[in-house]
């Protein structure tokens, strides 16, 4: 055993003896500004400490919270437009958060737990459920947890941390001292940590508000799918590079098993509240979905040609483009037909950047030109789906005499029995009067969200009450229905919003067996593997090879036997 003596001499002579010696700063030292020097804290410090206790009544305030920017922490680990060099758009101050926060035992809950649009020029907040504690012998007497997302403008890219507010011991009155980190991303083009002391305002709250239950089922860990699938090889489902992995997880028989759920500073201990972009996932859940529950309610409204109902997408182009054509991407209307090309096109990025409908629909109308017959090749392109929202949703209004296609068609009728959180309940929309939702991309979930959105699709694949039977067939490669169309590369297909990969050859089998999943930027991947199985990666390195997942679940859930 190395004396101290000696273990003084042997840090003197390598020159690091400071973080052996030096007192490890703490969340309250943040709390207290004992210390200057900020720096992102392991995750086990957000965790309820074993002698807190719980709260006897309710608590139940209102919040005004800012930050400091004074001492602030800031690393850029990636930023590919340069986003951070511009001072307007304030990447390190948090926009005015104004939020009500009851409690339920040791549960907070904010009053809502969607995004909150603001002026703040590149950020929208939300807050989760969160912790409450009391801590005795303290000098905070009350010391509250909340997960906490931060939210590009107009765009998808969800940055994710935590923020602690504390109430002091020893001022009178209703004082309060906050801090926020965050550490995490789905995002594939910005990533940073930041920390930084708040600014905390709370009164009593004069209202009460009923909090939405959260629709959270218990969680299982990797060790528990071990148990209950003893042949299954666990390691080689965990991700290859957990760094840039948000979560991962399989859900079996209603069973979710969580693979993964990490961030720079440790495990998550607040997984079920991470907030996880759609991207292009809601091509799947929102989009190719409303327009199966559209052709069930009024057969072949799949076949309106563009033109009739989009004026400004002439004649020429789009005649002869159907709603269908949209949706599966097959418009004849392109720069080129090489995968990826024309969606990373700079006439795209301008479509993305674009705030206003008019902007966005004189783009998606104008920036490709008519090149080939409707409805031969595929070509990828998110304004397509864009397109297809404005019909459905002018469609849908002329037709039921109702207001909003995602609020009246797909919340309260495709998913009306379902328990969704506050989180899903709103899509990302244009920045004017008409509100337009994005519809191929704007959406965020919570896994309990996905969890009840991808069984609500197994359910109508076995029995379609709601949407029509064909194109879920077709979607979901299911039946005499699967059309198995080309997807622009090998073995890929692409149907009404749901992408799909031939693994039958891979996996030895006798016939092609193909593969239904979602596919979001970055590294999104959601594999309906069986009706009652499926995998999700959230992830942010631009990989998306998880042929390796489905040859380790086949070992234990074989995919041809069917064939």
């Amino acid at each position: 055993m190395i004396k101290s003596r000696q273990l003084i001499l042997l840090c003197l002579s390598i020159n690091f003896c400071s973080p052996i010696f030096s007192k490890t700063s703490t969340l309250d030292d943040y709390l207290l500004h004992t210390t200057t020097q900020l720096k992102p804290l392991n995750t086990a410090a957000f965790v309820k400490p074993k002698d807190a206790t719980i709260l006897t009544t309710v608590f139940n305030q209102n919040f005004t919270i800012n930050s400091t920017v004074k001492d602030s922490y800031f690393k850029v680990i990636k930023d590919d437009y340069k986003t951070t060099d511009n001072s307007q758009y304030k990447i390190t101050t948090l926009p005015t958060i104004n939020v009500q926060l009851k409690s339920e035992g040791e549960i907070i809950y904010p009053e809502s737990t969607a995004f909150a649009p603001n002026s703040h020029p590149q950020w929208e907040w939300q807050i989760s459920t969160g912790k409450i504690w009391r801590e005795n012998n303290s000098v905070h007497s009350i010391k509250i947890v909340l997960p906490f997302a931060l939210q590009e403008r107009n765009a998808n890219c969800t940055h994710t941390g935590y923020m602690v507010l504390a109430q002091s011991a020893a001022k009178k009155g209703n004082s309060w001292n906050g801090y926020f980190q965050i550490t995490a991303e789905t995002c594939a083009y910005l990533q940073f940590d930041l920390a930084d002391r708040l600014k905390v305002g709370a009164t009593e709250a004069l209202n009460s508000f009923a909090h939405k239950p959260a629709n959270n089922n218990p969680i299982f860990s990797l060790n528990d799918l071990k148990k209950d699938f003893p042949q299954l090889n666990t390691q080689k489902l965990l991700p290859k590079n957990p760094i840039t992995n948000s979560t991962s997880g399989i859900v079996i028989n209603g069973k979710h098993y969580q693979i993964s759920c990490q961030n720079r500073m440790g495990e998550d201990p607040y997984c079920s509240q991470l907030v996880l972009p759609s991207y292009s996932t809601a091509k799947s859940l929102f989009a190719g979905t409303a327009l199966m529950r559209l052709e069930k309610l009024y057969p072949s409204i799949s076949k309106v040609s563009v033109n009739k109902v989009i004026p400004q997408c002439d004649k020429e182009s789009w005649g002869n483009v159907s709603l269908g054509d949209l949706i599966n991407m097959r418009t004849g209307n392109y720069l080129s037909k090489k995968p990826h090309v024309d969606e990373n096109s700079s006439r795209m990025l301008d479509f993305f950047l674009a705030q206003t409908h008019q902007q966005k629909l004189e783009l998606a109308c104008s920036m490709f030109k008519h090149k080939s017959k409707a409805g031969k090749y595929f070509v990828y392109h998110s304004s397509d789906t864009y397109l297809a929202g404005v019909i459905m949703n002018q469609l849908f209004q002329q037709f039921s005499q109702k207001n909003d296609l995602f609020r009246d068609l797909m919340l309260n009728d495709v998913w009306g029995g379902l328990t969704l959180s506050d989180l899903f309940s709103n899509s990302k929309r244009t920045y004017d009067e008409e509100k337009q939702t994005f519809t191929g991309w704007g959406l965020s979930y919570y896994i309990s969200d996905l969890i009840q959105l991808i069984d609500f699709l197994n359910k109508q694949s076995l029995n379609a009450t709601k949407l029509d039977k064909t194109m879920l067939n077709s979607a979901l490669q299911m039946g005499k229905d699967r059309f198995n169309r080309d997807g622009g590369e090998n073995n890929m297909a692409y149907n009404f919003g749901f992408w799909a990969l031939e693994v039958g050859r891979s996996l030895n089998c006798k016939k092609d067996k193909w593969l239904p999943f979602m596919s979001g930027f970055g590294g999104i991947t959601i594999v309906m593997y069986q009706p009652d199985i499926f995998y999700y990666t959230f992830a942010d390195d631009h990989q998306y090879r998880w042929l390796n997942v489905v040859k380790t679940l086949n070992k234990q859930f074989p995919l041809c036997q069917d064939n």
